[in-house]
């Protein structure tokens, strides 16, 4: 047999559910508080609901959470009153809850304050007859009277109208303003929301209400008669004619002591003359006609700027020191000293200060800087051609000094660390006599693109032979014969081909993207060498990193520079570039060189952890960035053509341009191709 359920016991088990961890006997206010908020939280009930939940379980268990059934009866209110609240609604369709209730007063079927809204509202919209429910109807109502509509309907609405016959005339045969105000009387006394009705009319509320107001005290004539707009004392002709008379005549020929007209006299004086008109309206009708007060300062500005006496000068600075020189700055300056020396006689003649830099094209700021510095340091400081300070983070000698001192260990200096800091870094600069801020060797070091919080960042070598390493290298480089050559050698990659990201061009509105996963077309392993004399990459493609590649990299350049006395190669410490192998076999080379003759093999290693003193990664950093970045090879050999003719692009300009590897180099690397100490071959940005 089938069981039904009953919904109204599974809402009373969600409500226990709801209220059930407040019902805990050990719990405080404290937490009760808490947990209710946590509940309230959640959005699924109020803190009112929740008490009243709980309150009914207290009470009677589990049967008090049950939905309470609603038989439809009303307990506030009696039949007969609700019965004729009804009926109010249904003759007056427009009117509020508050409205029927109002009339329910009036009628004594009710006390006052006996039914509330609250109570009467929810059964009258229960059944249709509250404003929200009937709201069509009276929009429609409304478009029945705007299109058409007779007068026993209309009079059926609003009762017994005074004029309802000429305001039916002005309905339907006037003009659109004049059938506003019509529907405006004849939606206030249908008793039409307020709101509604100036909403319809596409009129404001205070239109709608003066249009009722004017009804009401001075009748239908009033409402609808054309009112002549009154002229303004600003436009009144006689008025204004009066005001220019005594503006044109000096303010002596009417007993005013002034040279020029003010407002207030001008006012005193009309005021005399039988005009009585406020302040305010003379400016306006002054200022209408084109007149300024600024007029006057702006035309001694102009005076000043190009040509005025000593003596009408002195008349409106007074006794300024150094005026002699301000005129000759004045005459004879450059545009900057003319400025500057127009703020000092427009700040000393009381120009207002907007009004002076403004003429002067100058900002508020700078014209306040010229003043005090005048003021400060005289004449001399103000017209001083001061030099642009060099900023230290700029100073090449002290960038130099400090990647000098960033790419040793910090033991050769005697700071018992592995790793620099930047207060380490301070200290020792200052005991070398370069006063440097930490900001200012923080912001050298972030200049070049590192970071303290990258780890793959190498900024310092921990080789404890660093600096015999490091002068072995400048040591041969300095006594370079022109038959010997020096190769920095590295590897690139490997790395994968797909598509890469990168910085690119793009079209407003247009994002370029690149899918996370991709399906690789094929790896690459580039293995180079760059002759430092030459500018000039040999490379060849490797499967591996290893020993034999390294062999197989020596063999090709002995080949190629087999007419050379000696070459010398340069290479990290990375396990197949210092193999038992590779130095037996370059042995072995030397060996039967000295004997039958050829060309000679040193080995010139770099520091451990110094990939940045290899001159091939700025190399590897320019062709990464022209041909790798935002790259989409359809395989490995679209690839290596991209690769080799970019080698062979790059050492065909060094051979029609020979320069060895220093300074700005062929315009793709990112970083100076050279071997110095306080360079950084590896930029972190490259790959």
């Amino acid at each position: 047999m089938k069981i039904e359920k009953d919904p109204n016991q599974e809402i009373a088990f969600k409500r226990f559910a709801l209220i059930a961890p407040l019902l805990q006997s050990s719990l405080s206010k404290v937490e009760e508080r808490l947990l209710r908020k946590e509940i309230i939280a959640k959005g699924t009930c109020s803190d009112r609901t929740l008490r009243r939940y709980k309150h009914a379980y207290c009470q009677t268990g589990i049967e008090g959470l049950r939905p309470r059934l609603n038989t439809g009866t009303i307990r506030a209110i009696s039949p007969s009153v609700f019965q004729s609240a009804i009926g109010i609604k249904k003759e007056y369709p427009q009117i509020s809850v508050a409205g029927v209730i109002r009339i329910l007063e009036e009628k004594k079927l009710i006390t006052p304050g006996e039914v509330a809204r609250s109570t009467l509202g929810p059964y009258l919209k229960r059944l249709g007859l509250t404003y929200q429910s009937g709201k069509y109807q009276i929009e429609k109502w409304m478009q029945q009277v705007s299109n058409q509509i007779s007068r026993k309907e209309l009079e059926s609405k609003v009762g017994d109208l005074k004029d309802l016959d000429k305001l039916l005339i002005y309905l339907r045969d006037g003009s659109f303003r004049e059938r506003k105000k019509a529907m405006s009387i004849i939606f206030h006394h249908a008793r039409i929301p307020q709101s509604m009705a100036h909403d319809f009319l596409g009129i404001s509320d205070r239109t709608y209400r003066r249009y009722i107001h004017r009804l009401n005290i001075s009748g239908i004539e009033a409402l609808f008669s054309n009112k002549t707009k009154k002229i303004k004392k600003i436009d009144n002709e006689s008025i204004r004619e009066k005001v220019f008379t005594v503006l044109h005549q000096p303010p002596k020929d009417f007993r005013v002591n002034r040279t020029s007209w003010k407002i207030v006299d001008l006012k005193a004086v009309l005021d005399n003359l039988g005009y009585k008109i406020s302040r305010g309206t003379i400016s306006a009708i002054v200022r209408s006609a084109g007149y300024s007060w600024r007029k006057t300062i702006e035309k001694w500005m102009q005076q000043v700027s190009n040509q005025i006496s000593r003596k009408e000068l002195e008349s409106k600075v007074g006794d300024l020191k150094d005026l002699d020189k301000l005129l000759i700055y004045l005459r004879d300056g450059s545009f900057r000293e003319r400025k500057k020396a127009m703020s000092i006689i427009f700040h000393h003649a009381r120009t207002p200060q907007s009004m002076a830099h403004d003429f002067i094209g100058i900002s508020d700021r700078t014209y306040r800087r010229y003043i005090h510095r005048f003021n400060i340091s005289g004449i001399e400081a103000l017209f001083s051609n001061k030099t642009k300070k060099i900023k230290k983070i700029d100073n090449e000698s002290i960038r130099e000094k400090v990647f000098t001192v960033l790419h040793q260990p910090p033991k050769n200096f005697g700071v018992n660390r592995t790793s620099w800091k930047i207060v380490d870094l301070k200290a020792v600069l200052d005991n070398l006599g370069y006063k440097i801020s930490r900001g200012t060797i923080s912001a050298i070091v972030k200049s070049a693109g590192y970071s303290w919080r990258k780890a793959k960042v190498v900024l310092t070598s921990p080789d404890p032979e660093y600096r015999e390493k490091l002068e072995h290298i400048k040591s041969i480089l300095s006594n370079l014969q022109k038959d010997e050559a020096f190769f920095s050698i590295d590897e690139y990659g490997p790395f994968a081909i797909t598509k890469k990201g990168g910085l690119s061009l793009v079209a407003p509105n247009q994002t370029k993207t690149v899918p996370q996963w991709q399906k690789s077309k094929g790896s690459l392993i580039i293995t180079a060498a760059l002759e430092l004399s030459t500018n000039n990459v040999t490379h060849f493609y490797s499967d591996n990193k290893n020993t034999d590649e390294m062999i197989k990299l020596t063999n090709s350049l002995l080949n190629k520079y087999n007419d050379y006395k000696k070459i010398y190669l340069s290479w990290d410490v990375a396990s197949w570039h210092v193999s038992y192998k590779l130095f037996k076999h370059i042995e072995e080379n030397n060996a039967k060189t000295s004997l039958i003759g050829g060309c000679m093999v040193e080995i010139a290693p770099l520091p451990s952890g110094a990939q940045f003193l290899n001159i091939i990664e700025s190399v590897f950093s320019g062709m990464s960035r022209a041909i790798i970045h935002n790259s989409d090879y359809q395989s490995v050999k679209e690839a290596k053509a991209a690769i080799d003719q970019y080698f062979e692009e790059r050492n065909n300009y060094y051979r029609e341009n020979p320069k060895r590897a220093g300074n700005k180099i062929w315009g793709k690397e990112r970083t100076p191709c050279k071997f110095a100490e306080d360079n950084n071959c590896k930029d972190p940005r490259y790959r």
